[in-house]
């Protein structure tokens, strides 16, 4: 990305966040933990950013430092794709809903493994250590993107941004767990920060340049920051939009999603349900669903998974067991 080019999405993305509180979608999210000054994040992201003024590289993030960062690159998100209209009362219901249900899939999968998840990523010690000790520093906040394309976008931190394409694609409550838990195992497994320091370790002199470049951007430590974390954000996000995650972490968050859905009573075969359905449109639309183009080939994926629920052992829950309300649930809010 060209110096100036950054320098504006820097300078845009604190004045984006400085009207954070007004945005409806977000203050709904998180009930007044989302919403507010973006000050208070650039504080935040000032330890974190400020290593990248001296061209060195941060391996450990707090929880509140990585939840400030998705909260930074939620603004980028907005900015991009419309947020679901929160004056209405059926989307306040809506992301309610997606929001408890999120909740409620994260604790519960507290209890799967983090270092047994099918080798797909290498890591040292260290890097499982770090995995198994994560943890978010506000819970989860899932938001619904206005657009009828199919995707969705995992954000350190704990955020999660689902479209109204990805949830029509869904026909019960179980497969929607599926969208979710899988997303949340980027999260949980950290994923977007992996990237981000991948990336930097390779890029230290842009580091340097933005050091020199936060020198002009004004004395008051605020605007220092800013730069540095507009940058960190806005990079974040564009990478993740043009490429997605690697092959090896979205097998990974598939592994993660699978054990997380049957640790919370869902089916985990409905994740198996989801990629034939995207399988499904992406036969009807091979030139438009560019987004589902970054991820492995569904029949990999479905194979990998298939053998996570035998290999571990995951059943499906009885019929009884809570379908019969998880269905008619699905159906009161999402009308179907």
């Amino acid at each position: 990305m060209k110096t100036l080019k950054m320098l504006q999405v820097a300078v845009w993305l604190l004045v984006f966040s400085l009207t954070l509180g007004a945005c409806n979608a977000l203050a709904a999210l998180g009930r007044g933990d989302i919403g507010g000054a973006i000050a208070e994040g650039i504080k935040t992201g000032a330890e974190v950013t400020a290593a990248l003024s001296k061209g060195e590289i941060i391996d450990e993030y707090s929880p509140e430092q990585e939840y400030f960062m998705g909260r930074g690159v939620t603004s980028a998100v907005v900015s991009k794709f419309p947020s679901a209209n929160m004056d209405e009362a059926n989307t306040r219901e809506q992301v309610a809903y997606l929001n408890q249900m999120a909740g409620y899939i994260y604790n519960c999968s507290l209890s799967v493994d983090r270092a047994k998840l099918g080798g797909h990523v290498e890591r040292s010690e260290e890097d499982i250590a770090r995995k198994q000790r994560f943890n978010l520093f506000k819970g989860m906040h899932v938001g619904i993107m206005q657009t009828d394309e199919v995707m969705a976008f995992a954000m350190p931190g704990g955020f999660l941004w689902i479209s109204r394409g990805m949830i029509k694609l869904c026909v019960t409550e179980d497969e929607l767990a599926a969208v979710i838990a899988h997303e949340i195992g980027h999260i949980v497994m950290n994923h977007g920060m992996d990237l981000y320091r991948d990336a930097h370790n390779k890029q230290v002199e842009d580091s340097r340049l933005f050091g020199a470049l936060e020198a002009g951007a004004g004395d008051s430590e605020l605007g220092k920051a800013a730069v540095n974390f507009g940058k960190l954000c806005g990079s974040f996000f564009e990478g993740l939009l043009e490429n997605g995650y690697p092959k090896a972490q979205e097998m990974e968050a598939d592994n993660f999603g699978t054990r997380a859905l049957a640790a919370s009573g869902y089916d985990p075969k409905a994740l198996l349900q989801v990629l034939r359905e995207v399988e499904t449109r992406e036969k009807k639309n091979p030139t438009e669903e560019k987004y589902l183009k970054n991820h492995p080939k569904i029949e990999e994926r479905v194979k990998a998974v298939e053998k996570v629920i035998k290999d571990a052992k995951l059943k499906t829950p009885s019929p009884d067991a809570g379908r019969p309300a998880r269905d008619k649930r699905f159906k009161e809010v999402w009308g179907r």
